[in-house]
């Protein structure tokens, strides 16, 4: 800013001194036509001083504007520094909202596993006590002869009587659509690749029992 200040300061004064040249040649000449000039050498003399300095002047203008270009473009190995690091920054920061969001996603399903974890554990402690409840009210009825109509068949109590009997021993169950398997405990063992840890055996063994209860169901 000081140099560019300076640079049209001087500029200005060149113009200046060359419009007192214009006029002193004018001057002379307007005299000279007229034979009224007292000493042509020393106006001479004076608009050649002028002349001089206005040429000075207008080179030291030029000289300033080459120095002012001369320092932008040394600054431009640090600008393009500052580009590459404003660029670098720019990745980091992509890098670090991609590892927020990821870890965003992983917290929402950890927090979904563990809601329906911890409710699917609140509602089968309601349908045990609930199941314990019916079994004492149908003992309380069948010890005092009351002829009472359910609304649960005797199928659906055997088979939610099957199912806390299996929770209770620790048996898996399967949901296959609307079918519900149990795999006893029994069958698993020791597996090399580990994870499930069936043996070839113990899966032989749930095939067959898969297709019995399949059969079963068709019967029905």
């Amino acid at each position: 800013m000081k140099e560019r200040e300076q640079y049209k300061g001087v500029k200005v004064t060149a113009y200046v001194i060359l419009a007192i040249i214009m006029s002193g040649l004018i001057y002379i000449g307007y005299y000279s036509l007229n034979a009224r000039l007292i000493s042509l050498g020393i106006y001479s003399l004076i608009l050649a001083i002028l002349g001089g300095a206005f040429f000075f002047f207008l080179q030291r203008a030029y000289s300033i504007k080459s120095e002012e270009v001369i320092k932008k473009l040394s600054l431009v190995p640090e600008i393009q520094k500052l580009v590459t690091e404003a660029k670098d920054k720019n990745k980091e920061i992509d890098n670090l909202e991609r590892e927020r969001e990821r870890l965003e996603h992983i917290v929402e399903i950890s927090a979904s596993k563990y809601y329906l974890n911890k409710r699917y554990r609140e509602l089968e402690n309601r349908l045990r006590c609930t199941y314990d409840e019916l079994i004492l009210v149908k003992k309380e009825i069948a010890y005092l002869d009351i002829d009472i109509e359910s609304e649960l068949t005797k199928k659906k109590i055997e088979e939610i009587e099957e199912f806390i009997e299996h929770r209770e021993r620790g048996d898996w169950i399967i949901h296959i659509g609307k079918r519900r398997i149990a795999i006893p405990r029994e069958l698993f063992g020791i597996y090399p690749l580990g994870g499930l840890g069936l043996t070839f055996l113990s899966f032989s063994k749930l095939l067959k029992m898969i297709k019995k209860i399949f059969k079963k169901e068709k019967r029905l």
